[in-house]
């Protein structure tokens, strides 16, 4: 976690190298400003699944009182296809 915690400048004197990383283990990288944190910066992919997770929670929530005729996974798993067009 360590590691995930940047200044501004240090990420944008290490992009390319902090970038893969990302890409590499999907974990978010967070940006300080005077020692708080300010920005969070995250591959889109990993960005996609976050979304994904929440809409599943979501949906196993409101599951009960939505008439629709699938399971909240078939559900979920169309919804998602939409934002992959």
């Amino acid at each position: 976690m360590a590691n995930d915690i940047r200044s501004p400048s240090d990420f944008k004197r290490n992009t390319v190298e902090l970038l893969d990383r990302l890409r590499k283990t999907g974990h978010p990288l967070v940006l300080t400003i005077n020692g708080k944190a300010e920005v969070v910066v995250q591959d889109a992919g990993a960005y996609q699944t976050l979304l994904n997770l929440w809409l599943c929670s979501w949906l196993t929530r409101l599951w009960p009182w939505l008439d629709l005729r699938h399971s909240p996974a078939r559900f979920a798993l169309w919804w998602t296809s939409l934002w992959l067009l």
